[in-house]
């Protein structure tokens, strides 16, 4: 009988402890639990060339580790690493991973330049800077997501990341000029918050397609959708007051637009070179400002012979043309 009860006792024992693993498991304690990414193991500090900043925290300047796959360290010698220097990592077409520490606020110019291995980064949640050419040329580089503390991101920063198809823009940013020239872009999200598209946004970004812009958007500065040649569809929003000069210049892939009725300001300059555009099709009345070209701007590219389209009722607008564009009901 003692026996008997001993051999019960030991199963219920291994049956509890069985359960508590799985338990564990369910927690998200296994190692191939997603949030195991939080507690990545960081790369030693002898991966890295270092120096203090004027911050009074550390800023990498060269990584001469051999792992393809870097974690930075959040802190060496007792100090948060707050800085990717220029060119830090720049030609290393070994590593394919990076993850930025949270303690970092500024990835500088060419950091991360020409890393063709380079597939997935995770940055900072702090970062507020990105320089010129940080990511350019990383053409392996598919996977990045921008932190909604970025305001700045310099010239050229993912010019030619060919294999970059997506992008979500934070909402904060207030410079991003020609950041994603030549790149893979297919489709973007722009974040709900956004006001301004900046100058030269997503110049020469050939292969973007779609856009839809936020209902918070109120200016398109002078070409930021300049030269997307594949672009063929583009939604503008509500509450949308400028569209500034050579906004969609080049855009050849576009063949109608619809202009939101909110619009006070929009050029024929917006849509030069637009050869294949048909129609402009006006959601209200005409707006108050339609700038027409200057002299020397006829030497610059083509205009389209697009179509004016306007709702019945509609003021402002001329038949059977309006400032020399034929002009029809939609």
């Amino acid at each position: 009988m003692k026996k008997l009860i001993f051999l019960l006792f030991t199963f219920v024992i291994i049956f509890m402890l069985s359960c508590c693993n799985g338990a564990q498991g369910m927690n998200g304690k296994e190692s191939g639990d997603p949030q195991e990414k939080a507690t990545e193991k960081e790369n030693p500090m002898t991966d890295f060339e270092f120096r203090d900043n004027e911050d009074g925290g550390i800023s990498i300047t060269n990584y001469v580790g051999t792992a393809t796959e870097v974690v930075i360290p959040s802190k060496i010698n007792g100090k948060d690493v707050t800085e990717i220097s220029y060119d830090a990592f720049m030609g290393n077409t070994s590593i394919t991973y990076v993850r930025v520490p949270d303690t970092v606020s500024i990835i500088n110019s060419c950091a991360f330049q020409k890393c063709t291995s380079l597939k997935k980064v995770i940055l900072s949640n702090s970062l507020t800077t990105i320089g010129g050419v940080a990511f350019a040329d990383c053409t392996s580089l598919s996977e990045i997501i921008l932190p909604s503390s970025l305001t700045i991101i310099r010239q050229e920063a993912f010019a030619n990341c060919t294999s970059l198809k997506h992008i979500n823009i934070p909402a904060g940013l207030t410079d991003c000029y020609m950041a994603f020239k030549n790149s893979g872009l297919e489709t973007v999200k722009i974040e709900n918050g956004t006001e301004e598209i900046l100058y030269m946004m997503f110049a020469s970004a050939s292969n973007l397609k779609e856009v839809e812009l936020p209902e918070t958007v109120k200016t398109i500065d002078n070409g930021a959708f300049g030269e997307c040649y594949n672009l063929e569809k583009v939604i503008l929003n509500e509450g949308l007051i400028k569209i500034d000069k050579s906004v969609f210049s080049r855009c050849t892939s576009l063949t109608e637009i619809v202009i939101p009725s909110t619009v006070e300001v929009v050029s024929e300059i917006s849509f030069l070179g637009c050869d294949n555009l048909e129609k402009i099709k006006f959601s209200g009345n005409a707006p108050e400002n339609y700038l027409t070209a200057e002299p020397h701007d006829h030497f610059t590219s083509s205009f389209p012979e697009y179509t004016i389209c306007y709702h019945e009722g509609a003021q402002g607008f001329t038949s059977p043309e309006w400032y020399g564009y034929k002009t029809e009901v939609w």
